[in-house]
């Protein structure tokens, strides 16, 4: 599915998370400003393997079962949350300018 496709098909979902209307998300997709360096997502499915995507957000469809994730560098996926951990995590990392590792 390419990325076009993804945004025509969750455009309502990521209109409520992003506060924008769906008809721009359409048309203009996403852009730079939607994605944090905090931000990240991980997935662990049923057989313990997992994905861990950085600069990134989810989108979940309870009713369908999916999860759309949307990263700045690496594209926007979809997967099956049959038997899967989702976690959209916030991170504020400080590293002291005295450190070494």
């Amino acid at each position: 599915m390419s990325h076009k496709e993804i945004i025509k098909n969750w455009a309502d979902d990521l209109s409520k998370k992003l506060g924008r209307p769906a008809a721009e998300i359409k048309e203009k997709g996403l852009s730079a400003y939607d994605f944090s360096p905090s931000m990240r997502v991980e997935i662990t499915f049923m057989d313990k393997s997992f994905c861990n995507f950085k600069f990134a957000f989810c989108v979940i469809n309870e009713e369908k079962r999916l999860v759309a994730i949307f990263t700045e560098h690496c594209g926007y996926h979809v997967y099956s949350t049959y038997g899967a951990i989702v976690r959209e995590i916030s991170e504020e990392i400080f590293i002291d300018e005295d450190y070494e590792e």
